[in-house]
């Protein structure tokens, strides 16, 4: 088996995407990515290499979008320790910096083993994640008020949502506000950002990425004053409906399982659980 590196997109794409794409819900983010990369986003730091077998058939795929984590994938999610161990190793000898690992649980756990025996970093434990996918939207008892589309005259607001968030998924200690203002303005530009009104605005959820069949909901978020109203299961439920209508598939999402009442607000609407996704990070041993 050998790495083979890649600097251009559509190259990449082209040999992994009908593999990837048999475990759509699974390899979201992969897919996504490959397809935003081809729409025309800066690929010229992503870090993109796949291990093959003897024949050229692809038995990993590994894609880091700088600052992000490595995200992974075996082939069928059949266990290859080997290529695993040649992903590992052929990093550490490209001098590639790795944060962090986002894969299938079993995976992830094998692949930070290796990486850490090789540069004696520090295993952290990250989020544990379930992904989710949802087919229909099953009847729930809705709040009172309706989804619409966020709109420049939310501005006020929305970063301050956003914030809240990142800080509530663990995905950031601190937020910068101004940084938030230019995310929110993007997801409102694309049209991806949705708000549950009742009178006032009240909750929040996102149409994330788009994968082939699919859209991934996320950014899922209700101020704490406005929580145990049924507010976040409306907006879910009615932004999950509203994309099946607009002609996707499915949708699917992420979930912290660190997070009991989010997962049981997710099933209730109709999503299922598919695959868990776990998170580890590498820090360097204090000298």
């Amino acid at each position: 088996m050998k790495l083979e590196l890649y600097d251009n997109i559509n190259s990449y794409t082209d040999d992994v995407l009908d593999i990837l794409a048999r475990h759509e819900i699974q390899n979201s983010l992969l897919i996504s990515n490959c397809l935003r990369g081809k729409d025309g986003m800066s690929t010229e730091d992503w870090f993109m290499g796949v291990i093959k077998d003897a024949g050229g058939i692809p038995q990993l795929i590994a894609l880091m979008t700088p600052p992000h984590n490595v995200v992974i994938y075996e082939r069928d999610n059949i266990p290859n320790n080997e290529a695993v161990a040649l992903l590992a190793k052929e990093m550490v000898n490209l001098d590639v910096k790795v944060p962090g690992v986002l894969a299938e649980k079993s995976l992830a756990l094998r692949f930070s083993d290796q990486y850490s025996s090789l540069t004696g970093t520090v295993i952290k434990d990250g989020k544990k994640m379930r992904i989710y996918r949802l087919d229909e939207v099953n009847e729930v008892p809705m709040s009172s008020g309706s989804l619409r589309r966020a709109e420049e005259r939310d501005l006020f607001f929305l970063p301050y949502w956003n914030a809240g968030f990142l800080l509530d998924c663990r995905e950031a200690h601190s937020v910068d506000i101004p940084e938030a203002v230019e995310r929110v303005k993007r997801s409102i530009g694309n049209n991806a950002l949705y708000i549950w009104e009742d009178e006032v605005p009240v909750s929040q959820a996102a149409m994330g990425r788009k994968t082939l069949n699919g859209a991934v909901v996320n950014a899922v978020y209700t101020p704490p004053h406005f929580r145990g109203k049924g507010y976040a299961t409306s907006c879910v439920a009615s932004l999950s409906r509203k994309l099946l209508d607009d002609g996707y598939e499915f949708c699917s999402l992420f979930t912290d399982l660190a997070n009991p009442v989010s997962n049981s607000v997710y099933m209730k609407i109709g999503y299922k659980p598919v695959c868990d996704y776990d998170e580890y990070r590498f820090e360097e041993v204090p000298a």
